[in-house]
């Protein structure tokens, strides 16, 4: 097996929304997962990837969860199948929300120990990609949606390496929601700008 990794840091603290990344001209890893960090010295995982139920229980032992599954609470790490089921051969896309409407609709945050999971899920300011297993097999790849030609094991040959085109970070400043931006700051200091109108306690 191959394995990579690849961090990214942010200016700053931010509360993250949303994690995205898309391969290049090779299919998605068959197995990856996604971690964060406050200090950049300890990760702990936000999401696991792999292509089956069976792989997520030999490789990171926790069950496999599809698209349709609902998470139970709030702060759960989970590994999902959803992008692996059907691999394309390139293009493909993989998004993670660290907390889906959903749950947050369902979790009562309003106790200072939910409100302290809640904070600690969400927040980040490193962010590490664990690669983890390259599409070796060309009963995986996803035929009919993604090429107009039937992959074979030298097509795949050529695409035995990991690539990413983009990653996409959405979040904001770590602030309740008041600020209008954030501004680069200083090591270990959070500095926002609260726009006209804005309600601060």
């Amino acid at each position: 097996r191959t394995f990579f990794n690849e961090n990214f840091t942010l200016f700053q603290v931010y509360e993250i929304y949303s994690v995205k990344i898309k391969a290049a001209e090779t299919p998605l890893p068959k197995a990856w997962l996604l971690e964060k960090s406050i200090d950049g010295d300890i990760f702990e995982p936000w999401q696991y990837f792999a292509v089956d139920d069976v792989d997520c229980l030999a490789r990171y032992s926790l069950p496999g969860r599809n698209a349709n599954y609902i998470s139970s609470f709030v702060g759960e790490v989970t590994c999902t199948t959803q992008y692996s089921e059907s691999i394309r051969l390139k293009y493909g896309e993989a998004k993670f929300v660290v907390m889906p409407q959903r749950v947050v609709e369902s979790a009562s945050i309003n106790s200072a120990a939910a409100a302290d999971v809640f904070n600690n899920f969400t927040l980040a300011r490193y962010i590490r990609i664990r690669l983890q297993g390259l599409v070796k097999d060309t009963s995986e790849i996803d035929k009919e949606r993604t090429v107009k030609w039937s992959p074979d094991a030298e097509d795949l040959l050529k695409r035995a390496y990991y690539s990413i085109q983009s990653l996409m970070i959405i979040g904001r400043c770590y602030c309740s929601g008041h600020a209008a931006k954030c501004r680069e700051a200083p090591e270990d200091i959070t500095v926002v700008d609260v726009g006209e109108g804005a309600d601060v306690d």
